[in-house]
């Protein structure tokens, strides 16, 4: 399997962490991840046969583009042999920016560029199923996503008040952040769940428990209980505890079983790379 990152255009980088993704080579047979909740949102686009994938204990075939908004519902991913996709990885509240729909609306959201974009979504689709090239895919969704730059309304404050509770998840007080913007702690959650579709505490949870499966999947001898720890989980039971609450049940038997074998993570120094 062959996959590539890329950084996006500087305009974009408060929003976008990167683009990237997936090519199958051969007849080989690809053993999709589960993808858990969490704050973030990826928008795929195929080129390729799109993800089967089964949410909420029903299977569906998701379209030729979708947005994967993984909040509180996890997505199992069937395995696949004929993946080719590129993906947009938005950081935390990051796809607001970009999509008029009231955030709520999103949550655990598998909609299509066609329904996200009613006007320029489907001409987009049209014109990345007949580009000939990585680099033209990657640059028609960044050209779209900028098209979109002086259209949306943005709440600035809220949109970086997600982003340092996404980061300081572990030490960042809600009261603390609120005070330092001026507001009141209940100001500051209505803001930010306007904005995000989420409150600062399921923020600040998800971005706990994203942080330490991640460190599971890229470290295969780290132990459940030094993973925790290193993350702000008082003992082995508190991050057990919220891995089953995330939908997944035993993170020993999910890891056992290989669910952390195959991920869509991004270590932090992956140098971008193009297939």
């Amino acid at each position: 399997m062959k996959s590539f990152t890329r950084r996006p255009d500087v305009r974009l980088r408060r929003y976008i962490d990167r683009f990237w993704g997936w090519e199958s080579e051969g007849a080989e047979q690809i053993a999709l991840p589960t993808l858990l909740s969490g704050t973030g949102a990826d928008l795929f686009f195929h080129y390729r046969t799109p993800f089967s994938a089964t949410i909420g204990g029903e299977a569906i075939r998701l379209p030729a583009s979708h947005l994967v908004c993984v909040r509180r519902t996890p997505v199992h991913l069937a395995t696949a042999s004929s993946v080719g996709f590129v993906a947009v990885r938005f950081r935390v509240g990051g796809v607001h920016r970009f999509i008029a729909a009231p955030a709520a609306e999103l949550l655990d959201s598998t909609l299509s560029a066609g329904e996200l974009w009613p006007g320029a979504g489907p001409q987009l689709e049209a014109q990345f199923g007949e580009a000939e090239s990585l680099f033209l895919r990657v640059g028609l969704i960044e050209r779209f996503l900028l098209s979109l730059w002086d259209d949306l309304p943005e709440d600035e404050l809220a949109a970086a008040a997600a982003r340092r509770l996404y980061r300081d998840y572990r030490s960042g007080s809600i009261d603390g952040i609120a005070a330092g913007y001026g507001l009141s702690r209940r100001q500051l959650e209505r803001r930010i769940k306007a904005w995000t579709g989420q409150s600062p505490g399921e923020i600040r949870n998800f971005s706990r428990l994203q942080k330490t499966v991640r460190d599971l999947a890229l470290n295969p001898d780290l132990s459940v209980l030094d993973a925790a720890l290193e993350h702000g989980y008082y003992d082995q039971a508190h991050f057990i505890n919220a891995f089953r609450q995330a939908g997944c049940g035993s993170p020993r038997r999910f890891r056992e079983a290989g669910g952390l074998v195959t991920h869509f993570y991004n270590h932090p120094a992956t140098p971008p790379r193009i297939i």
